[in-house]
């Protein structure tokens, strides 16, 4: 393998993350929890061994690991133990590498998807930096609205005020949404409320910036996990090519899979 293993990359951020949550999350609890012993459990953090890929799904869900997050470390590990090269382009393996995941108490973040697109927006210019007006040009929010949303980003070190310009501070930030939670329940509302006032833009020009299509199909139970993982890796795959090169947009890319019977 020529290049970062990203599988214990990003298994050793989550650890890491979850130990700064709990310093009583050791690596030997983790691998008690997982079946493994405690050198090896070690060795894979380090990269010295790959993690079998039937320990996989424990260790991400003893470490609270995401869909997305899953379908990376999965991928990448089928292409490590086969001595393949990631296909990943090296600037976001390296993103991956330095990616920041926020503690778990920034949920609060995803009660205004406002929030979100400002942190986007900021990374779109973040050598240049930019103004509340610059925002309220480009975000639809209020004033009131956007002067929260800047004072509670700025508390939590999320973006810095210099020179009234407003700049990101961290531009691989990432905020966790483990499981069922009603905040998250209320952010993919708030988001779905957007994308119906952006199907009553009628214009060719606005037609040709979206993408909301629509499959139904019968449904095998069994294949439902297996769907998701793959679901969530073409999400992270459409990520990186919309995020590849000069970034001046902000989307929101979401999915949904979900059964329509009683």
């Amino acid at each position: 393998m020529k290049n970062n293993k990203t599988s214990y990359q990003i298994l050793s951020t989550h650890l890491k993350k979850l130990q700064k949550e709990n310093p009583k999350f050791s690596v030997r609890s983790l691998s008690l929890k997982i079946g493994v012993s405690h050198a090896f459990l070690t060795n894979v953090l380090n990269g010295k061994r790959l993690l079998p890929i039937k320990r996989l799904n424990a260790i991400c869900n003893a470490l609270k690991i995401d869909e997305f997050d899953r379908a990376e470390i999965k991928k990448n590990l089928f292409l490590e133990r086969s001595g393949l090269e990631s296909p990943i382009p090296l600037e976001r393996r390296k993103s991956i590498a330095h990616e920041e995941l926020l503690p778990e108490g920034h949920l609060h973040l995803l009660r205004n998807w406002w929030n979100l697109a400002i942190l986007e927006l900021l990374t779109c210019f973040k050598n240049s930096g930019m103004t509340k007006d610059d925002i309220l040009l480009r975000i639809a929010v209020q004033p009131n609205e956007l002067d929260i949303s800047l004072n509670v980003l700025q508390q939590l070190n999320l973006i810095s005020n210099r020179g009234n310009r407003f700049y990101k501070t961290d531009e691989h930030l990432k905020i966790p949404t483990r499981g069922p939670h009603p905040i998250t329940r209320q952010f993919y509302k708030s988001t779905l409320t957007l994308a119906q006032q952006t199907l009553d833009k009628t214009n060719h020009a606005d037609f040709e910036k979206r993408l909301i299509t629509h499959i139904s199909c019968a449904v095998n139970p069994e294949k439902i996990p297996a769907a998701k993982a793959k679901l969530a890796e073409a999400l992270a795959e459409i990520r990186d090519i919309l995020t590849d090169g000069e970034c001046t947009e902000v989307y929101f890319l979401q999915a949904q899979l979900f059964s329509v019977l009683k």
